[in-house]
């Protein structure tokens, strides 16, 4: 059962919102379903199922999809599964080796790790929303900030997962996603069994599926949730988020993500939330570039920069990056590179055009796009 207040007005259901799920491994007949809705509210059809109703023949994927749409709509939703079925049974580890040890629990209290750029505004959304919300930050400054937004600073990170049933780690790099789960003072030090850790900064597959298996010897379940949006996604609690892991661990989380994101897609196994992020990343950078270039083209040759976007938006040329040109910070085209070139060597595919990419990115500035507005 899920049931919390929210104070967030949500958007109407069919503007942007979804909930994917790219496992079609499954083809079982989905359990009945049904959603109990307070009579004041309009029922909207999804996938041929009227919400409020109950059917038996919903197509395989559906239960997932009710149960996030009604905890977006109105978080004060009670959303049942009646029922269960063979793909009820879900398609078992995440990764070779890693076997489910302990139930998963129930999230009422979110932990975050790292309250900077995304994780406060994730965190403040999240204590807007109506949830608890227990914080960490080596930054004084940054602890400041999490407790004027109304979340509970403790002292470390084993002090968050001790009382927190979904613990995110909003960090840098590798080394320190390690730190925060398996080293000294970190999650694993306290973390209940069935607590949910989600792995959200970009970081490699490997360390992913590593802290999973390390986790689940303590029946603590890891997932990682690739965060797409940037800086402006998070401030307005809309962020997209590729999730890797059991698909039911994903499940458990959807309410609590449904306070800064609207959009998730489980991808996959433990890690491919990072691969799907840097296929994303990969396209985002090579978008720039080529809109770069055909700019300054363009304008070398008499044309108004600012006046063929406009056009180049409407046809068949358009991309995001060119829709909102001049807005891209190019921080980490370096980073994003790199690792995309590391799976691709590892993985023995040939990508040409990414290593012609990597030293074009570098030499850009923000100086570059402004000069094209």
């Amino acid at each position: 059962m899920i049931s919390r207040p929210s104070s967030r007005t949500h958007r109407v259901y069919g503007e942007s919102f979804s909930v994917a799920n790219l496992d079609a491994s499954s083809s079982e007949t989905s359990p009945s379903l049904a959603i109990d809705v307070p009579s004041s509210r309009l029922s909207r059809p999804h996938n041929g199922i009227t919400i409020g109703f109950q059917r038996s023949n919903a197509p395989p994927g559906s239960r997932r999809c009710l149960r996030w749409l009604a905890v977006f709509l109105d978080r004060s939703w009670t959303v049942r599964c009646h029922g269960r079925s063979s793909g009820d049974r879900r398609r078992g580890g995440a990764m070779k080796g890693y076997q489910m040890t302990a139930d998963i629990r129930e999230v009422a209290t979110i932990g975050l790790v790292g309250w900077g750029r995304m994780g406060g505004m994730i965190g403040l959304h999240a204590v807007k929303g109506g949830w608890d919300v227990v914080a960490y930050d080596p930054s004084a400054d940054a602890c400041a900030a999490a407790e004027d937004a109304g979340a509970t600073v403790v002292g470390g990170v084993a002090e968050v997962a001790a009382s927190s049933d979904l613990v995110m780690l909003v960090v840098v790099d590798d080394e320190q996603v390690k730190q925060a789960i398996a080293g000294p003072g970190g999650v694993l030090e306290t973390a209940r069994p069935g607590t949910i850790v989600a792995i959200c900064p970009s970081v490699r597959p490997d360390t992913c599926a590593e802290m999973a298996e390390v986790a689940a010897q303590q029946g603590v379940h890891v997932i990682d949730v690739a965060l797409v949006g940037g800086e402006r996604g998070a401030e307005a609690g809309a962020l997209k988020l590729m999730c890797g892991g059991p698909a039911e661990i994903v499940d458990a989380c959807l309410s609590a993500f449904s306070a800064f994101a609207i959009d998730v897609c489980h991808v996959g196994d433990i890690g491919a939330g990072q691969i799907a992020k840097t296929a994303n990343n990969l396209l985002l950078w090579s978008c720039i570039r080529a809109d770069y270039e055909a700019l300054s083209l363009a304008k070398k040759l008499g044309v108004h920069p600012g006046k063929l976007r406009a056009f180049l938006n409407i046809g068949s040329g358009a991309n995001r990056p060119l829709a909102e040109w001049g807005a891209q910070r190019l921080r980490w085209p370096k980073k994003d590179l790199e690792v995309a070139l590391a799976l691709a060597e590892e993985a023995g595919v040939d990508v040409p055009f990414i290593k012609s990419l990597a030293p074009l990115m570098a030499e850009m500035t923000a100086d570059d796009l402004a000069a094209l507005r």
